[in-house]
């Protein structure tokens, strides 16, 4: 039991890190990313099953009228019913374009995803420490 905590624990230790330095990198592309307009150009998908990964393909021009064309993990959820050739607003890096966000409305924010991570990791460790306890009395 001690072990299948400690590998949890690891693991969603490990989550909740990615999950805030995924927070802290669209906040910052947010509030000092570019914005300019841009359109869907395709869904890209990758894995199967649970693993599956869905990423937009999106293309919009800097401000030096360079075309960057670039796929992005990073709030999908808010264009989920769009098509390709939709127009959408991106903010993105002056110093890497590449690295940009959809600059469109959240269907769920980042903090709540964040806090529901913790709850879970919090309430499995109440379980665990419930049932060890009862398991000795």
């Amino acid at each position: 039991m001690v072990l299948i905590l400690c590998i949890f624990s690891f693991a969603t230790g490990l989550a909740i890190y990615q999950a805030v330095q995924g927070y802290q990198r669209q906040k910052w592309l947010l509030t000092a990313g570019i914005p300019a307009m841009g359109r869907l150009v395709d869904w890209q998908v990758s894995g199967s099953g649970r693993s599956r990964q869905r990423m937009a393909l999106v293309e919009f021009r800097t401000t030096d009228g360079e075309l960057i064309r670039t796929a992005t993990n990073l709030n999908t959820s808010a264009i989920m019913g769009y098509s390709a050739g939709d127009a959408l607003r991106v903010r993105f890096n002056a110093q890497h374009p590449q690295e940009c966000i959809i600059d469109e409305q959240q269907l769920v924010p980042l903090w709540f995803k964040l806090t529901l991570i913790i709850l879970l990791w919090l309430l499995f460790f109440a379980g665990a420490g419930i049932i060890t306890w009862q398991s000795r009395h």
